[in-house]
């Protein structure tokens, strides 16, 4: 709910002309990257499969292969699968070989 909310309030901002700083979009995604709710976690990790194959956002959706909550991790798989790059491919080829967290 708090992610709906903070995306609604980043999109009245945009329509304001008030657009957000690189360094506020990533901190709002870090927020949700660790938010206690699967869900939010869920959300933060469809974001980050729309950034770029390579660099920190992509290195960032790779470290949610090792989340607590498996509809999370099969999130960052899905999301890994559409990136469609040679280290998105590796990504998928180590989780693919690491057992299952229980």
């Amino acid at each position: 709910m708090r992610w709906i909310l903070i995306g609604s309030m980043a999109a009245a901002l945009a329509t304001r002309g008030w657009a957000a700083t690189g360094a506020q979009c990533g901190e709002i995604l870090q927020r949700a990257l660790d938010a206690r709710n699967p869900e939010t976690r869920n959300q933060a990790v469809a974001a980050l499969s729309l950034a770029s194959g390579r660099g920190p956002l992509f290195v960032q959706l790779e470290q949610m292969l090792q989340d607590k909550d498996v509809e999370v991790r099969q999130a960052v798989v899905a999301s890994l699968a559409n990136v469609k790059s040679e280290s998105a491919a590796a990504a998928l080829h180590k989780a693919w070989r690491t057992p299952c967290l229980k």
